[in-house]
């Protein structure tokens, strides 16, 4: 080469990794990144049964109302 200087500029980023995404490409997780434990089936039941009671009595409001819901941007 000639007398000219070679400049080498060193970058570096951050990005956000979830602990699934680490696992689904084989990269062991770094200490103190474990998932959580799954809830306890009966409370995912409970959940489920509560999300469907909720979205039920939406659902018979709108109809008393006369509204239909996808109508709506909310």
């Amino acid at each position: 080469m000639d007398s000219s200087d070679l400049r080498v500029t060193k970058l570096g980023g951050f990005v956000r990794v979830t602990a699934e995404q680490l696992l689904d490409a084989g990269i062991p997780l770094p200490p103190g990144m474990e998932l959580p434990p799954r809830p306890p089936l009966y409370r995912r039941w409970r959940w489920a049964a509560l999300d469907a009671v909720r979205r039920g009595r939406e659902r018979v409001g709108f109809w008393i109302a006369g509204v239909d819901p996808d109508d709506l941007d909310w």
